[in-house]
């Protein structure tokens, strides 16, 4: 106990050096351990994204991260981020950017331009990823160099993107329904169409990519605009399976899955508090044959906005509340949908990752 509360006031005390520092715009090292990474989005337009830090050996929370270490901003939504060698990847969306800064002190160490409105960035090989754009073109960076090298024309939007051996898939979420194969090598284009706005997608241990269309919320009577979960096979690209949800009023996003690949997760959410038996974390193990009918973990009293899934069997729920105050994260075993833990967030948090 005492080691606890010892660590507990380490901590305090060096978020007060922190802000001190701040005050007198004076670099203060610091080393951030074993957490918890919260990206904020903030609110669109706002320039009020954020960077928090959940400290796993305090217990303790550090809000506007990144502020506090580099005196500036990180800009206007911050969408995902990614960790590669010693770096953190920020993509910063309407900023049309990537911030990069260490991931043991948080100092900036560079920034990559020119890009339109990034996603998510997805690393190829030992210099080269690529950027996903709601607007551009597929992007092509240098993370090493910190340097946009290329693009690839898609003719659409994209939004998800996972790697398998040398292929990587994209899905075209706004207003789309494409799921797009590039070779990383020779950058050839192939495309199957899936159900409406296919926003996330995961390939499982049999080498299945697995996409989540929400539907677009569009209420009629096509097939098409279904909500659904599609099984894809990544070496032959075809369809294998589609799961049809039974309803257009719903929109399911959030596809992650665990480290053994073989147990999916997903959000059906109200985007408000609900006791609607029917919102919440959704659990279906890749041998199941139909959807699941309720719930692993209900929603409730919360705004369940978005899911990750850690490396440690942990389920990060980021709860909006609101869109204006601060929200908030919650960590869910992911065996058994127990509530572990929880963590004040800043405005709107929409991406969580553990961080070694």
């Amino acid at each position: 106990m005492f080691r606890r509360y010892a660590r507990n006031f380490a901590l305090f005390f060096a978020i007060i050096l922190l802000i001190a520092c701040n005050h007198g715009k004076r670099q203060f090292d610091f080393t951030f351990g074993p957490g918890i990474l919260i990206i904020n989005q903030g609110n669109f337009t706002y320039s009020n994204a954020s960077v928090s830090f959940y400290d796993l050996n305090s217990q303790q929370t550090i809000h506007q991260a990144f502020f506090l270490i580099n005196h500036f901003h990180v800009g206007d939504v911050a969408q995902s981020a990614v960790v590669v060698d010693s770096n953190i990847f920020l993509v910063v969306n309407n900023s049309g950017k990537i911030l990069v800064f260490d991931k043991n002190t948080f100092k900036y160490t560079g920034t990559i331009a020119g890009l339109t409105s990034p996603r998510y960035m997805q690393v190829i090989n030992d210099s080269l990823a690529y950027v996903t754009d709601l607007y551009g073109d597929l992007s092509i960076i240098n993370y090493k160099r910190l340097l946009k090298v290329g693009q690839i024309n898609l003719g659409r939007s994209s939004e998800a993107i996972v790697k398998w051996h040398e292929y990587v898939f994209v899905t075209n979420w706004s207003y789309g329904n494409k799921i797009f194969r590039i070779n990383t090598t020779t950058h050839v284009i192939d495309s199957l169409t899936v159900r409406y706005q296919p926003n996330s997608l995961i390939v499982d241990k049999n080498g299945k990519i697995w996409v989540l269309s929400d539907g677009g919320l569009v209420f009629s009577d096509n097939k098409d605009t279904l909500p659904a979960l599609t099984v894809i096979d990544a070496g032959r690209f075809e369809i294998e399976h589609i799961y049809n949800f039974d309803s257009t009023n719903i929109s399911p996003t959030s596809l992650v899955i665990n480290q053994t690949g073989d147990t999916l997760y997903f959000l059906i959410s109200a985007w408000q508090p609900t006791e609607n038996a029917h919102f919440g974390v959704y659990r279906m193990a890749i041998n199941d044959t139909v959807l699941p009918k309720s719930p692993f973990i209900r929603q409730g009293k919360h705004t369940f906005y978005a899911l990750n899934y850690l490396s440690n069997k942990w389920l990060a729920v980021c709860d909006a509340k609101d869109f204006v105050q601060p929200g908030e994260v919650l960590i869910f075993d992911s065996h058994s949908g127990k509530l572990l833990f929880n963590t004040p967030a800043g405005i709107i948090p929409g991406f969580v990752l553990l961080k070694n």
